[in-house]
Order: structure tokens, then C-alpha cells, then sequence
């Protein structure tokens, strides 16, 4: 198996020396001594006299019990008023129900819980705890049928997370769907020590969804996650938000045909995986539709392409882009310049948001990275496009291949030395006699843009779009977002009367 995403510290990762057998974890054992419901004893069955449900076969009963689950999925397990569809309410209807509904293992396989604290009283916080007795017999009722596992916390709680990890760790062979998510916040606060193990996601074979948001903890073992895809050849998503770059993906290669979507960032606008990563997971997802990534070198693994040989890849189902390159512009070029993709609709490409720092980008002003090259390969169905810290004069070249665009954002624009935001103001407006770019435009939004040089082309700009004949007018909205002088635009007389006369204009500090 070979390791192709890799978080801070390289190492030999052998999955049959992790940490031993899974099912030696205490919420494994719990799970093995959780005794099964027993049925009403005769002495407390109800009759149910000559109704529907006593002449209803067993079959058609357990029937519909599976569709009325899976229509209606089931409800939360802290929920203060479950649905009707609720296993459990279904199973206390009468003895008949019951005995159908715990031969059903299919209704309990669906596992939803999210833990918050209670309601204050006293201006004191009520504690609620984790239902694990509930959870816990939900999985010794779903026999061996596929699982869907949904932990949701919003609390900084160890003691729940490592067994939560750990329960996911040892189901993974039966999981259909994972999706674990801590958002109290971006540490943990630990209340007993580490274990000395890995957390190891390897053995996935019917695992369509995972979605994994995971907190950072200092003081864990590094590489902290591990997450191995060869085996998951079901897979049609995947989202992982990593609060911690010691974490690693790793794939053997072995092509994901039916993976639609990838996301993968951090909430700290990092780089969560290198450029060879990027390379593969494009390669071995042939039918994706959403890819969202950032993308930069990873601690000591320094990219070069003299050494690194990646073949083109054509992704023919693709509509959506994102991509952000942190430290150096040729990561983002090399990619660009690989990858064609005819079905494109929406593009977010640029430098990450660190790069809001002026001297950040100053650094990398000037610096080609094929973003015009590529949208001109992928344009025919283009028409919403956004730019992150790239140079004017890229930009003029973009926009200058992308005629279909309906919605365009541009973040922190680069004056280059040869034109500055003026001159970007102008070349957006329409004007008698000249080219217009990006002609169909309804939304457009500048973020963090210098145009305190230029309130009065800013208001033209607006204007001109604003102001054209029944039928011709596309514009519908402009915004401001943490532009300086923005105020000076919005009240000037021009903009105003756009305003009045029905335009949407939002501004945001």
C-alpha cells in the first residue's frame, strides 16, 4: 500500500500492527454483552381484536415498516419528540408489532445522534448524556445488515469522541455510510491519556459516504488519523474537514468509479493535501461532478516537477471546481495544466486565504499559474467564476475566454506593476465602441478589493450595466465585501438611482 497523502510525520504504516484487533476496544465488548429486547411476556400482550394488523402477514408488515424508515429517516436519538417512524415507537405498538420489528434488523441499522447540552435553568447548564445504551442496542438488533452511522457533538468531550472513533473503527466492515463531526470547536481538551494507538479507517467495502470532521489534539500520536481508500469501492463521497494536519489518506490506486464528490479543507486554510495527492485522487475518481481541495506542500514533502510525472487526466462529468494553492503558484500551474475538464459550470480557483495579506501577495505578483489556459480548455459551459488573489492581467485574460460567465467574484485582487484595479473597474463596464467582457454577467462581487482609488469608475461601472435597454440588461446584483470606501460607491448619485430603480446592492465588512 502506498502512501499518497500524507499529514506531518512520514511513516511506515502496517494496518496489522496499529493497535490490534478492534474488537478488544471497551465499547466493542459493551457492544458484545448488550443483552437483545425480549419480547412481551403473555402476561402484559395487548389484543388487538379483529384489525388490520392482526390479518396483515408478517412479511408485508416488516415491509413496510423498511419503507416508512427509510422514507422518513429516523429520528435523532436525543430527540424530545421522536418521529412515529421510530423504531421504538413502532415496536410499542402491540406484541405483533413488536415481534416483526425486533426480526427486523434492517429499521435499527440507522444510527442519528447529536449531542448538545440541555437547557439552562438556573443560568446553569443541564447536562445531557450520550444515549450509548441506546445506541448500543440499535446495533445488537441490526444483526449484520449495512450501517449508517451519524455522531454529531457539539461538545468538548474525550471520553465520548475516543469511543465514538472507536466504535466507527471496529463497525467499518458493515458501515454504508460515516459521518462523524465534532464542532465545539478547533482543541480538545483531553481527560484521560492518549492511547498510544492510531485511529485506522481501512477496511471499508460497502462504505458509500464519509464525512469526517475532526478537532486537532496536540498531544496525539503523529500521524493521528489514517484513512485508507483502497477498499472502499462503493464510495460516493467523501468530506473530510481536519482540524489537525496530522492525518493521512492513503490508496493503493484502485480506481472509485462511482465517487461523485470530494471535499477536503481545513477550517485554519491550510494545505490538506500535496499536489501528487490532488494528481491521484482526480485519477482514480473518473465519474466525479464536485472536487473542492487546498492544495500546498505538506511539512518536509517538497514538490518538484522535474521529478514528478503525472499523467493528463479529461474528467468528463465534472461541473464543479475549487482549488486553492498555498505557498508557491506553480503547484496550482502543474495541476492546471493536466487536467481538462469539458463539463465545467463553476470554477473557484487562486491563492488560499492566507494570501489576504498584502505582502503575501506581493510575493507570488507576477507569477504565471495556467488559470487562463485551463478555463480556455474548459469555458464552453462556464458561468460562475471565482478569482482569489490572482493578477489583473490574468484576470483580463480570463475573462477574455469566458463569455458565458453569469456570476463572477473577485477576492483580493493583484495590481501587477501593468494595470491596477482601475483599470479592472473599466474594462468590466460597458462602454460604446468597445468589447464587452463577460456580457451576460447578473452577479458580481468584488471581496477585499482596493477601490478607494476608483469610487467614481466603480459607480460607472454599476451604472452601465444597470442602465441599458429593455432586454438587454442582465445585472441583477452587485456586493461589497470588506472593500475599503465602499460607502463612497453605494451613496454615489448614479448608484443610487440603480438602487431605486430595483438593482440589489450588498455591502459586508
Amino acid at each position: 500500500m502506498s502512501a499518497f497523502m500524507e499529514g506531518v510525520v512520514t511513516t511506515v504504516f502496517d494496518p496489522n500492527k496499529a493497535h490490534g484487533d478492534p474488537s478488544t476496544f471497551p465499547i466493542m465488548q459493551a457492544l458484545k454483552n448488550t443483552p437483545r429486547p425480549a419480547p412481551f411476556p403473555s402476561s402484559s400482550r395487548r389484543p388487538i381484536s379483529d384489525s388490520v394488523e392482526r390479518r396483515l402477514n408478517c412479511d408485508v408488515l416488516r415491509e413496510i415498516f423498511m419503507w416508512c424508515t427509510a422514507e422518513f429517516p429516523t429520528t435523532n436519538l436525543m430527540a424530545l419528540t421522536p418521529s412515529r417512524c421510530f423504531p421504538d415507537n413502532v415496536a410499542s405498538v402491540c406484541s405483533r408489532w413488536r415481534d416483526v420489528a425486533l426480526s427486523t434488523p434492517q429499521i435499527w441499522s440507522n444510527i442519528d445522534t447529536r449531542h448538545r447540552d440541555g437547557p439552562q435553568e438556573a443560568g446553569i447548564t443541564q447536562e445531557n448524556p450520550f444515549p450509548w445504551n441506546q445506541v448500543l442496542k440499535r446495533l445488537s438488533l441490526s444483526g449484520k445488515v449495512p450501517l449508517t452511522l451519524k455522531f454529531l457533538s457539539e461538545k468538548d468531550d474525550w471520553d465520548h469522541f475516543a469511543d465514538t472513533i472507536n466504535l466507527v473503527e471496529g463497525l467499518q466492515e458493515r458501515c454504508r455510510s460515516i459521518s462523524v463531526a465534532y464542532t465545539h470547536g478547533t482543541r480538545m481538551i483531553l481527560s484521560r491519556p492518549l492511547p498510544s494507538s492510531l485511529v485506522d479507517l481501512h477496511n471499508m467495502p460497502l462504505l458509500e459516504e464519509l464525512d469526517l470532521c475532526i478537532p486537532s489534539l496536540e498531544e496525539w500520536n503523529e500521524p493521528a488519523f489514517l484513512v485508507d481508500l483502497s477498499s472502499a469501492i462503493c464510495l460516493k463521497s467523501l468530506r473530510i474537514t481536519i482540524c489537525d494536519s496530522r492525518f493521512s489518506l492513503f490508496s493503493d490506486g484502485t480506481p472509485l468509479t462511482q465517487l461523485t464528490s470530494i471535499v477536503l479543507c481545513t477550517p485554519f486554510h491550510e494545505a490538506l493535501i500535496d499536489v501528487d495527492a490532488c494528481m491521484q485522487l482526480l485519477e482514480i475518481a473518473p465519474a466525479l461532478e464536485h472536487f473542492a481541495a487546498e492544495v500546498g506542500e505538506i511539512a518536509d514533502n517538497t514538490f518538484s516537477p522535474e521529478t514528478t510525472r503525472n499523467t493528463d487526466i479529461r474528467l468528463e462529468r465534472l461541473t464543479h471546481f475549487s482549488l486553492c494553492y498555498h505557498q508557491k503558484p506553480f503547484l496550482l500551474q502543474y495541476i492546471l495544466q493536466r487536467i481538462t475538464l469539458p463539463r465545467l459550470e463553476e470554477l473557484k480557483i487562486g491563492m488560499g486565504d492566507e494570501g489576504d495579506e498584502e505582502e503575501d501577495v506581493d510575493i507570488h505578483q507576477g507569477t504565471p499559474t495556467g488559470i487562463t489556459s485551463f478555463v480556455k480548455r474548459s469555458s464552453t459551459h462556464l458561468t460562475k467564476l471565482h478569482l482569489s488573489s490572482v493578477d489583473i492581467t490574468e484576470i483580463f485574460h480570463t475573462l477574455a475566454v469566458s463569455p458565458n460567465l453569469t456570476s463572477l467574484e473577485l477576492d483580493n485582487v493583484c495590481a501587477d506593476g501593468v494595470y491596477g484595479e482601475r483599470e479592472l473597474v473599466l474594462a468590466l463596464a460597458i462602454q460604446h465602441g468597445r468589447r464587452v467582457l463577460c456580457p451576460m454577467l447578473e452577479t458580481l462581487v468584488f471581496s477585499y478589493c482596493k477601490l478607494g482609488s476608483c469610487v467614481t469608475e466603480a459607480a460607472y461601472l454599476v451604472a452601465s450595466r444597470w442602465n441599458l435597454p429593455a432586454g438587454l440588461r442582465r445585472l441583477a446584483g452587485v456586493a461589497f465585501v470588506g472593500c475599503d470606501d465602499v460607502s463612497l460607491i453605494v451613496a454615489h448619485t448614479a448608484v443610487v438611482l440603480c438602487i431605486a430603480q430595483g438593482l440589489r446592492v450588498t455591502v459586508e465588512s
